[in-house]
This record gives structure tokens, C-alpha cells and sequence, in this order.
């Protein structure tokens, strides 16, 4: 009864409205002979505007035929495109009790449906037009729409891609499909599949639409320029709504196009008729459709790039959304850009910049908590990249961790900084809940080159690896497309192997102190080398050795990493070395692309990068007993015969053992001095050095009362901690010296560098092997020296040597013992003080063994490198599969059979 006394209402209207004309058209409608005359004479009233003439045409049409169900359709569809939507529903539902068979009655009837939030019985309809007419893209775009509003995507993606499928590629409605599965993916993440829909649509139907999505999609993955011509495109093409007009500022703006920008302003009147009150951008007059979300949210995008300058475009937008929020008092838009600012200035190494930054932060009122908490840690993290101030540092780090328990990352960040202070008191209790969450799979960020050190499991630590690979292996994946590395042509001969070094330390950083040795000797006859410098030239001699040395050097700081493995791949290097890993400045996605058909991962970090992409580790038989091979190691070992690091100092460094220092060149530098006064040192970083460690010495001096053990003052936080827990041991605190007659090894994390320092200068190490890479250098020293002596517990089941952990009792006993009888030999004086000098004899005669043999050392890295393009080769796929052992003798064995270099 509603509904006909509805239609009786609205027939009346008409009635009472019309003037002549329409009379006419009426009365042209009413002498209809069949339901398809009525059909056509409706379809033409539409077509000219009149959807109220045309509903009253249908109305007739119906009384006239009821049984004709394409006349109820008819009627449908056009009251539920004039928005009468109960109408409509019962006209289509007449149409379809009459004959189930109407594809357009379904496909109505479906959208009505979807509009109540009837989802399932809406997809019911959709399936049935779709049976209707199998040839229309247009059910399987509402079928698609349906699940993307349920949150179904992978169902979403699945009807639209058989929509494609099972349709003509000039079908009308395809250009939506295309369209939809582009936002589904998008939203997915899958950027790259996304734009090829927008644009395959955009080609197809030209919509706005198609060039909105396209547009945005370009803005999303940071190509401005191409998002800049799209949306120009779109309004020359009078295409034009606010969506496109922002993606078109914004682009101008993030690519410094101002002038643009202003001028676009003032010469199209759409653009100035589009405006917000809120956003006007100062001084610049830019823009008020750019809002500070938009921008925020194109800066989040563009810091997950990995290429620098897609950090400074997200850069701009930080600083372009706070010009928009202006004096706003702690708006959420101020809140979030001032937090992404500070985290991206941090990135880019602007420590100073973001202190300021996660200052400004903790001083706005009502800020979102867990900005708060971030803006603490991201404090603590500014203040500690210092490398100053670092009491304050572990104030905000803890402040962070207390506002918040169950966010990570600063509980690790302070534990990590807690331990470079020497501040141990919570030491058991934090890491007992560190191992707890790597367990869990969470390691907040921690560094895999400070986990060496940590009393972690093998497995624990592989965890910690493990998810820095993760991360690593994402960033090469967002610059791998399109990648395709140079593989040479294995029949082919070849008189040079080339050879491609990368590293942010060819300068006077100790890893370029050591490898310049490695450039001085390498056979350029047999050899091209190429070295790829992510630092600026400073100048130092490393540096310039290094760079006199190699056929080919490359500044490439500030260059990303996608376009640095594009260069290292027109190289055409045979072999690619990775030398700082999971360090400051590597770059470990460059490995991962395998731009050269070998990739060898060697010296800056001490362990495994789990990356497979690696093909092998260079190593030695002590740090890495192929016998022990860990399961975290996704690299073979390359064994050399001697110890694997290379050192340079009988050929830099002769100068510092020229001549005696005697007791009167100690005085003068304020130096302890006196000649029966043992002096045990450590100049590690105290980052290297745990209670455990320190708590053995502190049991060695209180076994030498007369000596003093002197250490590195880095950091300079750490003394008061050191001093306190000497007391705590009733060792006098002016024992200990902070700016030697005996090195002793830090267990944590073996001295590397300074060990090799220390055994050129004639200084006997004590040390032993430990549970890892980076705690068994200093057992590979003194063996490559045959000092096997020095070394607690060599009586070893291995026939190498048994990898054992620096915790074991009996192990750490003897470590004591040892220092402790070389120390009271000096004493006692007489026969005690010649021992010492004797054994220092020893060390310094030790200066002509393997571990200063650097020319000896390159003939067998030379002859390793062979090996493992040979083993690549030989594995089918270019892959290396077995581990290499080099045996001791020196030379080439044969030539590669590798592809000819022109």
C-alpha cells in the first residue's frame, strides 16, 4: 500500500506539472504498442534530462505490461539512479521474480543492496548479472568493490583479475577493474604492480579517475616529475578536481618548483577557486589545498626509500607540513611532522639537528604519548651518536623505556650504553630480559657488531642477525627492479681477474691502516682492481697508498646504493669484497643485488651477515673451525692458511719500534715509569668489555700488588663506573690508569687493531679462544706467531683449536694464572724481570712470522680468490657450495677460466 500510494503521489505530480510539450511527450509515451517501445521512448526522455517524465513512461509501461519484466527493470533501475531506492528495490525484485534471468535487473538491485551494508546478499545479485552477461567486466568490479569495503583483498584481487580474464581487453567497464585491483595492490604495498594497472586504465577508458590514481601512485614511490606531467595532463585535458590539483602542487613543491607553484596559482582559475583556510604557507604563498597530513604522509612514504635523495624530498615535507600547522599549539599534524623530522635528520646523521628537534617535542604540552616516548629514545640516540654527554643519554633512553616497558628498542639502546660506560649493575638482570625477547624474535634495533660482545647463545645471536638481514634484504628488494647482473661467459679465458673493494674505510680508520697493505702487493699483471669509497678523501696516508694503488678508484659518499651496484656491475668485477658488513657505512643491499658473480663478505664485521647472497666469508682455521661451522653462516668459509686479517705494519709502521723507550721517555710523558713496576693495559673501546672480564683482571692485580693496569679513557663516562667496581674488588682505584708491559684481551670482544698494535711492539697478549669470530682474533694472532704460549688453554681436543666460551672456569683460570706469574716475575726483579724480557724478545723477534708477512698474506688471498671464482663456476648456478681451504704455499695455481676482459 505504501509503495502504490508513493507512485499514485508521484504520477499525480507529473500530471499536475506538465506543461504542453510535455503533453505531447506523454501522449507520445501512452501510444506505445509494446514493452520495448515504452523501454525506448523512456530511454530517450532520459537522455534529454526528463527522469521524472521517464519514470512516469515506465509507470505506464508497467500497468500496461505487468508481466513484462524488462519494463519492471526499466522502472528499477531508473528509480535507483534518481535515488528512490525502496522503489527501486521492489521494481527490481519484480523484474527478477518475472525472469531471474535479467542481468541489469541483478546488477541494480546488487548496488542497492551494497548501499544498506547487505554485502553478502549484494555479491548474491552481482554473481547473478554476472551469469547474465559473462561478457560484462562490470559484475566483477562490484563483486571486487564488495570485498575490498569487507577487507577481503586476496579475494578482492582474485574476482578482478578473472574479471580481466574472462573479458574483451576494449570491454566497457574493464577500465574500473583495472582501476580497482591498482588501489587494492597499492594498499597491499605493491606499488610497482599497482601504477602498471592505473596505467593500463588511463590508456584504455582516459578517465579522471584512471589519472588520479596514476598520479597518486607516482607521488607514493617519489616520482615527482612523472606525477608532476600526469597531473598536468589530467587539467590541460580538462580533467580536473582537488585530488589532482594537490598531487600536482605537492609534486612542485617537493621538486623546489615554487616559481611553478605561484605562477600555477595565479594563471588557473580552478586552482584558485580550491582553498583552506588552515593552510597557507607563509612568505611562499604556495598553496592552501596542500594540507600537513598530505605531506606527512609523503614523507613517511618517502623515508622507507633507501636512496638519499628521496630522504631529502621527505625532508622538505616535514618541513613544509610545519610551515602549514605554523603556530598551531600541539596539533597531532605538528606533533607527527616534528617526530618523523626528528627520526629522518637522525638518519641522515644530523645529530645535532635532531636532539634540537626531540627537544622541541618533550617541551609541547599534551603530546600523544607515544610520540613522547619515541621523542625520549630518539633524544637519548642524538646525544649518544655525540659521543658525549652519554649520562644524559641513558637518562632519556630510560626515561623512554619507563613510559613504555613493551617498546624495545630503548631498553636495548640503553643496556648497549650502559655497557660502553662500564655501568654493570643491572648487567644480569638486563640482559636476562634481553636473551628473553631475542627468544621472541625481537632484538629493537640492536647491532649485530655490539651483539659479539653480549653474553648471548649462538643461537641468540643468530636471531640478532638474522633480523638485520631481514631489514637488509627488504631495502634491496625496493631497489632491485630492473637489476640485472653482469655474468660472464664461463667458456671464454681470461688474462686478469677483476676485482671490486667497497667500504667506508680506505682512510686512517684502522680497517684502512690494515688493508693497505693488501693494495700495495696485489699482482696488477693478474689483477684489475677497483675500490669504491663511501667516504670523502681526508687525505691520510692509508687513504692515499690505497688510491695509488688500484687501477680504478670511485668517490661514491652520498650516492645511493642502487645506483653504486649499477656501477660496481659495468665493472664487470668478477669478484665483489664487502669489508664493513653490519659496521658504520656499510652497505650490505649492494652485496645482496650480486652485482659481480662472486660475493665475498670480509674483515670490518666479525661474523656471519646471513644475507645467502654472500657467497663466501674470508676467514682463518682458529676464528672459524671449518669443523665448527655455525648454522647462522650463510656464507662458506674461505680459509686462509695464515691468519685471515692482513696487516700492513712492517711497511707503515717500522718507525714506532725503532730504537728503546726507556723509563726516562715514560717520565716525561707523565707515563708510569718505575723498573720493577708491571703495567697490564687495554686499549680496546670499553664497549669490548664486560664484568667478567674486568673481574678477572681486578683478581690479577690483587695477586700483583705492585701493578697497575691502564686503559683507554673512551669513553670518558666509563672511568667512575671502573674505579667503583675496582673498589667493590678492594683494589685501589689509583690502580687503575685511564689514557705496559703486558696487553690483556678483553673475552667480550678480542682486541683486533690494537692487538696486532701491541704484538709489533714487542707486547705480550694474553688471551683465549671464545665462543665466536670476534673472540677468537687474538688466539689466530698468536698462532699465525707461534706464541702458542700466551694463549690459556691451547691443550685443545681440536686439532685446531676447540671453540670454547670465554665463561668456562678452567679456561678463564689459566687466562689469570698466566698474567699473574708474568707479573710477579717482574716483581721479584733478577731472573723474574729477565723471563719477562725474554718472552718480549720473543714478541718482537715474532715480528718476521706470517702476521706482518703481508706480501706473503696477498700471494695466498690472490690464490683464495682464484679458488672461489673457480668453485663458483664449477657450481653450475654460479655458486659457490663447498667451503675453501688455501694451503700454504704461495702463487697462482693456474688461470680462472673465466670470461676474457677487453
Amino acid at each position: 500500500m505504501r509503495t502504490a500510494a508513493a507512485l499514485w503521489l508521484i504520477t499525480a505530480c507529473l500530471v499536475a506539472s506538465v506543461s504542453e510539450g510535455k503533453k505531447k511527450s506523454m501522449a507520445g509515451c501512452k501510444s506505445s504498442k509494446s514493452p520495448v517501445e515504452f523501454i525506448k521512448r523512456s530511454n530517450n526522455l532520459l537522455s534529454q534530462g526528463k527522469t521524472q517524465l521517464a519514470l512516469s513512461c515506465l509507470l505506464d509501461a508497467v500497468a500496461k505490461f505487468p508481466s513484462s519484466g524488462e519494463c519492471w527493470e526499466s522502472l528499477g533501475a531508473v528509480y535507483a539512479d534518481a535515488g528512490y531506492s525502496e522503489e527501486g528495490q521492489n521494481a527490481l525484485r519484480k523484474a527478477l521474480a518475472i525472469d531471474p534471468a535479467l542481468g541489469l535487473a541483478a546488477l541494480k538491485l546488487g548496488n542497492i543492496l551494497a548501499a544498506q551494508g547487505l554485502e553478502e546478499d549484494a555479491i548474491e545479485m552481482f554473481e547473478r548479472a554476472s551469469e547474465a552477461r559473462p561478457d560484462s567486466p562490470i559484475p566483477f568490479n562490484n563483486i571486487g568493490l564488495s570485498y575490498m569495503r569487507q577487507r577481503k583483498r586476496e579475494q578482492a584481487v582474485r574476482i578482478f583479475q578473472e574479471g580481466l580474464d574472462s573479458t574483451a581487453a576494449n570491454a566497457y567497464g574493464r577500465g574500473m577493474i583495472l582501476n580497482n585491483l591498482g588501489l587494492v595492490l597499492k594498499d597491499a604495498g605493491h606499488l610497482e604492480e599497482a601504477i602498471r594497472h592505473f596505467e593500463e586504465a588511463r590508456a584504455l577508458d582516459g578517465s579522471l579517475e584512471s589519472h588520479a590514481n596514476l598520479a597518486n601512485a607516482l607521488f607514493d614511490v617519489g616520482q615527482y616529475g612523472e606525477a608532476e606531467q600526469m597531473c598536468r595532463d589530467a587539467m590541460e585535458g580538462n580533467l580536473r578536481d582537488k585530488n589532482i590539483l594537490v598531487v600536482y602542487l605537492s609534486s612542485l613543491v617537493l621538486q623546489d618548483k615554487l616559481h611553478s607553484v605561484v605562477e600555477l596559482l595565479s594563471s588557473d582559475s580552478f586552482a584558485r577557486s580550491v582553498g583552506s583556510d588552515k593552510a597557507e604557507i607563509l612568505q611562499l604563498s604556495m598553496l592552501g589545498a596542500l594540507s600537513s597530513a598530505n605531506m606527512i604522509g609523503a614523507a613517511r612514504l618517502l623515508t622507507q626509500a633507501h636512496e638519499r635523495y628521496e630522504l631529502n624530498y621527505a625532508l622538505r615535507a616535514y618541513v613544509t607540513a610545519l610551515r602549514i600547522e605554523g603556530d598551531s599549539k600541539s596539533s597531532m599534524e605538528q606533533q607527527q611532522a616534528l617526530s618523523g623530522l626528528g627520526a629522518l635528520l637522525y638518519r641522515l646523521a644530523r645529530f645535532g639537528d635532531s636532539e634540537k628537534i626531540f627537544r622541541r617535542i618533550t617541551r609541547l604540552k599534551s603530546v600523544d604519548r607515544v610520540l613522547m616516548v619515541e621523542a625520549y629514545n630518539g633524544l637519548g640516540a642524538s646525544i649518544e651518536m655525540s659521543h658525549t654527554r652519554l649520562d644524559e643519554a641513558v637518562r632519556f633512553y630510560r626515561t623512554s623505556y619507563e613510559m613504555n616497558n613493551d617498546f624495545e628498542t630503548p631498553f636495548f639502546s640503553l643496556i648497549h650504553l650502559l655497557g660502553r660506560i662500564c655501568d654493570w649493575r643491572g648487567w644480569e638482570r638486563d640482559f636476562s630480559k634481553a636473551r628473553a625477547l631475542i627468544d621472541q624474535g625481537t632484538a629493537g634495533g640492536l647491532g649485530p657488531i655490539f651483539a659479539l660482545a653480549y653474553p648471548l647463545s649462538d643461537r641468540q645471536l643468530c636471531n640478532v642477525v638474522r633480523q638485520r638481514a631481514a631489514h637488509v634484504l627488504e631495502v634491496s628488494r625496493r631497489i632491485s627492479a630492473n637489476f640485472i647482473p653482469w655474468l660472464p661467459d664461463k667458456s671464454a679465458g681470461v688474462d686478469k681477474l677483476a676485482i671490486a673493494f667497497l667500504s667506508a674505510d680506505f682512510n686512517a680508520r684502522p680497517v684502512g691502516q690494515l688493508v693497505q697493505g693488501l693494495f700495495r702487493f696485489l699482482d696488477r699483471s693478474r689483477l684489475e682492481v677497483f675500490c669504491f669509497s663511501f667516504e670523502a678523501n681526508d687525505g691520510s696516508e692509508p687513504l692515499v697508498t690505497i688510491h695509488n694503488s688500484v687501477d680504478e678508484f670511485h668517490w661514491v659518499k652520498g650516492i645511493d646504493s642502487r645506483m653504486v651496484a649499477e656501477m660496481v656491475n659495468s665493472a664487470q668485477a668478477h669478484v665483489m669484497v664487502e669489508l664493513n658488513g653490519y659496521t658504520d657505512g656499510g652497505h650490505a643491499e649492494i652485496g645482496a643485488l650480486r652485482p659481480a658473480p662472486v660475493v665475498v663478505h670480509y674483515l670490518g664485521y666479525p661474523y656471519s651477515l646471513g644475507l645467502p647472497q654472500f657467497d663466501f666469508i674470508i676467514t682463518d682455521r682458529v676464528v672459524t673451525p671449518p669443523e665448527h661451522h655455525p648454522s647462522c653462516f650463510t656464507e662458506k668459509f674461505a680459509v686462509l692458511p695464515r691468519t685471515y686479517m692482513v696487516a700492513d705494519h712492517r711497511q707503515s709502521q717500522m718507525k714506532q719500534v725503532e730504537g728503546d723507550f726507556t723509563p726516562e721517555d715514560a717520565a716525561a710523558r707523565n707515563l708510569p715509569h718505575h723498573q720493577h713496576q708491571v703495567i697490564f693495559a687495554n686499549f680496546n673501546h670499553l664497549q669490548k668489555l664486560g664484568p667478567g672480564t674486568f673481574a678477572l683482571w681486578m683478581k690479577i692485580l690483587g695477586q700483583v700488588p705492585s701493578s697497575l693496569l691502564w686503559m683507554l679513557r673512551f669513553p670518558r663516562e666509563a672511568e667512575a663506573h671502573l674505579k667503583r667496581e675496582a673498589a667493590a674488588s678492594n683494589i685501589n682505584a689509583s690502580r687503575i690508569l685511564m689514557t705496559d708491559k703486558i696487553l690483556l684481551d678483553t673475552l667480550e670482544y678480542n682486541a683486533h687493531v690494537s692487538g696486532i698494535d701491541a704484538l709489533w711492539i714487542g707486547l705480550p697478549l694474553i688471551t683465549l679462544a671464545g665462543s665466536n669470530m670476534a673472540r677468537r682474533c687474538g688466539a689466530s694472532f698468536l698462532q699465525s706467531q707461534g706464541l702458542d704460549l700466551l694463549l690459556a688453554r691451547t691443550q685443545a681436543t681440536s686439532h685446531v683449536l676447540h671453540p670454547r666460551t670465554c665463561d668456562g672456569s678452567a679456561e678463564q683460570e689459566e687466562y689469570v694464572e698466566m698474567a699473574v706469574k708474568l707479573g710477579r716475575s717482574t716483581e721479584r726483579g733478577g731472573n723474574g724481570t729477565s723471563s719477562l724480557r725474554k718472552l718480549r724478545q720473543r714478541v718482537e723477534g715474532a715480528r718476521s712470522s706470517s702476521l706482518f708477512d703481508t706480501e706473503a698474506w696477498v700471494r695466498d688471498f690472490e690464490r683464495l680468490v682464484h679458488m672461489m671464482v673457480e668453485a663458483a663456476w664449477a657450481g653450475g648456478d654460479g655458486r659457490g657450495r663447498n667451503h675453501l681451504v688455501a694451503s700454504g704455499y704461495s702463487g697462482w695455481k693456474s688461470s680462472p677460466s673465466a670470461q676474457r676482459r677487453s
